[in-house]
Order: C-alpha cells, then structure tokens, then sequence
C-alpha cells in the first residue's frame, strides 16, 4: 500500500496566504520517499485466522536423545509477533512447551518447533495416529479494537505418530519399519535381507552380530557354494579350484574367496607335479565403497570349493562359505554401539581324498548414520572367513560407511556419507538459505527440495569439495524438505537420501 500525503490548511495558514504572505518549498522538510514507496501489508491482529500446518504429523521422539526437533508451519493469515504463543495438545500426548514461535513479516505463515520425547506408554503395539489440536493466541492492539487476545485453534489436521520401541531383544523375527527409541544388549540379526533398524531418537546396542556361519550367509548376504555365479545373487562368487595333476593325483587347488561387493572370486591355480595346486586369490573387491544401494552391494558368497581329480573319479572340494550379512543403524539422534561383526563364513573342507577347501565368505556391508546425533562405536568386524583345508582362499574384507553431521571417523570405517551440516536455524527469511553438505571429497549428490504440498523441485547436482559442499536451494514459502540424493543411489532410500526440514518466512 502507498502512504499518501494530504496538506491541510489551517485557518490562520490561510489568513496568511490571502494577506499576501508566500509558502516556502523546503525539501528538507518532506518525509523519506522511501517511506512514501514501501510497501506495507494490511493486517488486523483482532482478525486471525488458521487454514494449515505443515508437515501432517509429528512421530514419537522428536527433539529426544540427540534428535532434531520437529518444524511446523502454520499457513493463515493476520498472523503477528506480538507475544505469540502456540501450544499444541492431545489425548495422552505429551509435547513439551513451545517457545520459539515466530511469525512471517506477510502475517501468513508462523514456524514453531516441537518436542515429543520418547512415550514407552504409547505405540507398544505398533504405529497410532492420534490427532491433535494447535492453539495460536496474540496479543492484540490496546486501542479497544479487541476485547482481548485474539486466539484461534486448528483442528484435524495434525497427527502425533506414536511409534513403539524396541528394547530388550536378543533375538527379532521382524523389524518394524520404523522405532521411536532402540535400546538392546546382545543381538543376532539373521534372514534373507539386509537388517535395516530405524529409530526416530536414538539407537544403543551391545553386541550386534550379522556373521555367515559356514555356508550360510548373514541377513542379505549370499549362499556358499561349489560353483561359480554370478554376484551378489545366491550360489554366486567365488573361484573354482583347478583339477588335480593328471601324474600325481595330489589334491586339487583351493576354492576362491569370496568377492566383497560383485566380482566372483579368482580361481585356485591347477595342481603341479609333486603336489596340489594353491589355494584360489580372494575375490577382488567391486562395486562401491559408498554403500549406494544396499541391495546391490550386499556381501557375495565365498567360492566355490575345488573340483576333485579327474583321472579316474571325480572328488568334489568342499562348499564355500557363505557372505557377511548387511546391517544399517539408521536414527535421527545419537547411535552407541560397542561391537558389530559381519563377518564372512569359513570355508569348508572337502567329503573325501582328492578334493581341497572351498573358498572364504565375503565380509559384510555396515552403515551407521544419524540426521543430527553423534555416533560412538568401539569395534566393527568386517573381514572375510578364512579358506577350508587344504588350499582354500580367504574371503574379501566388507565395507563400513558412516554419515554423521560431525566427529572423526570411526576405526575400521571405509567410507564417510554425505551428510547436512549442523545448523544455527531451521528457519529462514530468504528464498535462497546457505547450506552445507559434509561428506568424502569427489562424491556427489543430486538436491531436491520438497514443498509442503509435497511437491518436489529439482535443486541441481554438487560434488563435495575439501570435505563440504555449500548449496543455497531454492526454497518455497512454509514447510520445505531439501534432500540429497548420494550418486548412483535412489530416493527415499536411507542408504541414498538425506533431508533437512527448513522453513522460509516471506
């Protein structure tokens, strides 16, 4: 709106001017033009009105044990910050006091955080929406334009998610998808996919064992097997040991060992006068380091074991052993652990005279990664299994990635995520907010920021320079997520996405 200026004539001022007196121009008496030409919005506090908020829910958790606190925006209008205050309320639901509650300089926007901590009360059966009610009250002006406060609440259109916790355990048939707290001693992950434990707050484990146990493999990995495959399917990865020499009949060559990703193993060198051949190289590590997507770069299976002399009978080496399995600690706030082993499977001897021992299983694959909290590991065991007598090769070692805001590496981890950086505020008054992005120098990550409509916008491609990449995504006004996509990953995948919630206040 522009400010108009009218000139009033005061009945002496006129008197003067008809008795002959003049006005003088001063310029230095006119208000700033920039007052004149600012533009300044209407708004009537008395009038407040609440439409909206962003996201839709609130999981159990949030702001607990190293986490982030939930961000909301509330979309409306007459919305102002003069002492604004929110609270948000539901049945059986505990949400801490809310105090950083600001509105919008265009009165249609107000951002606030919440904290809901762990509820072992809520959620012990799984997932429950209960619906909450948002309550925003301002002061108003003391001119008798309001009799009092202006106070608005808005209803069914927010959620609190309560999540169970998992505690206690040593042995889990199925992980739910998602946890608000992990807190366990001892505990053998097992089956046929990689063991993927979400927590919204925090994850704390004692022993966390993912080992092949000779042909078998760990959660994800693969069988061990006699023959070469393809990786990381079953019955795939390591190298056939060569046939025993034709003029001494001496054992045969080992089995190859494991691959650690997707190359078979190499195969055992064939049998010399005199003696047996050697047992097979280990297989040759391939694939990624960076743990893009687990399913493809879950642990091979050892190799197969070597073939039996060939002049009369055939005598089969023994079986391979199975790969390391696949563990991911995924959590919004703080992950302790203090051992996690993923180790391959040995090698087995051969059934009879002839043969010699198949190959070692692959290590498997670890990812640790928090959103905000720190990480605090003591060990991690990764190798692969050793080869089956006579001959057998070792197993490829697996791969231990880290995502985490700060802090130094953890000993034996191989690779460091991409992660967001720490920040001073989630809540911005430009479009165009300064970011940061830590991570292993030369990766690369794809930006994407979703509004909340849930509409996503490409935010272009950055490569991690030094240790930190600096990105200024261009947000929508309210609610945004701004993600990164790790190259070669997929979206929506923990291994793959990273997410920040920000807000932008126009």
């Amino acid at each position: 709106m522009r400010r108009s200026l009218v000139a009033l004539a005061a009945p002496a001022l006129a008197a003067s001017a008809f008795a002959g007196c003049s006005l003088i121009y001063n310029p230095n008496n006119l208000p700033d033009p920039r007052m004149i030409d600012a533009a300044l919005v209407d708004t009537n506090p008395c009038a407040l009105e609440l439409d909206g908020v962003a996201p839709k829910f609130i999981e159990e958790g949030r702001g607990d044990l190293g986490s982030a606190p939930a961000l909301l925006v509330i979309h409306g209008n007459n919305i102002v910050n003069a002492n604004l205050r929110i609270e948000v309320t539901g049945a059986a639901v505990h949400i801490e006091p809310i105090t950083d509650a600001v509105a919008s300089a265009d009165h249609t926007y107000a951002a606030f955080s919440v904290t809901a901590r762990v509820d072992s009360a809520l959620g012990k059966n799984g997932p429950v929406d209960i619906p909450l009610e948002i309550t925003v009250t301002q002061d108003t002006p003391q001119d008798g334009s309001c009799m009092a406060a202006a106070s608005k609440t808005l209803s069914n259109k927010l959620v609190f998610r309560a999540l169970p916790e998992l505690t206690g355990a040593t042995t889990i048939a199925a992980l739910e998808a998602r946890y608000s707290k992990v807190d366990l001693a001892n505990v053998a992950f097992g089956g046929s996919v990689p063991a993927v434990v979400s927590a919204v707050s925090s994850i704390t484990m004692k022993a966390i064992t993912a080992d092949a146990s000779l042909t078998a493999p760990g959660p994800g990995g693969s069988q061990g097997s006699r023959t070469i495959g393809a990786c990381p399917t079953a019955g795939g990865g390591g190298g056939i040991g060569g046939d025993a020499n034709l003029s001494s009949l001496i054992a045969d060559g080992g089995g190859g060992g494991g691959a650690g990703g997707v190359a078979p193993g190499v195969a055992g060198t064939t049998g010399s006068s005199g003696r047996g051949g050697t047992g097979g190289a280990q297989g040759i590590k391939s694939g990624s380091d960076r743990l893009e997507v687990l399913e493809a770069s879950g642990a091979c299976a050892g190799g197969g074991g070597g073939l039996g002399g060939t002049l009369v009978l055939t005598h089969v080496g023994g079986p391979g052993g199975g790969g390391g399995g696949t563990v991911a600690l995924v959590a919004g706030g703080n992950i302790s652990v203090t051992s996690i082993s993923a180790k391959g499977g040995q090698g087995s001897p051969p059934a009879g005279s002839g043969g010699a021992g198949g190959g070692g299983g692959a290590g498997g694959n670890i990812l640790m990664s928090t959103d905000s909290g720190t990480l605090a590991i003591t060990s991690v065991d990764v190798h692969g299994g050793t080869g089956g007598s006579p001959n057998g090769g070792g197993g490829a070692g697996g791969r231990f990635r880290w995502d985490a805001p700060g802090g130094a590496a953890p000993a034996g981890a191989t690779r460091r995520g991409p992660s967001f950086a720490a920040l001073a505020t989630r809540v911005f008054t430009s479009s165009l907010p300064p970011l940061s992005v830590v991570g292993t120098s030369g990766e690369g990550v794809t930006i994407r920021v979703i509004d909340q409509n849930a509409q996503s916008y490409d935010g272009g491609h950055t490569s991690i320079n030094n240790g930190r990449a600096s990105i200024t995504p261009a947000l929508k006004p309210g609610f945004n997520q701004v993600c990164i996509t790790l190259d070669g990953g997929v979206q929506e995948h923990p291994e793959s996405d990273k997410c920040i919630e920000v807000a932008f206040l126009p």
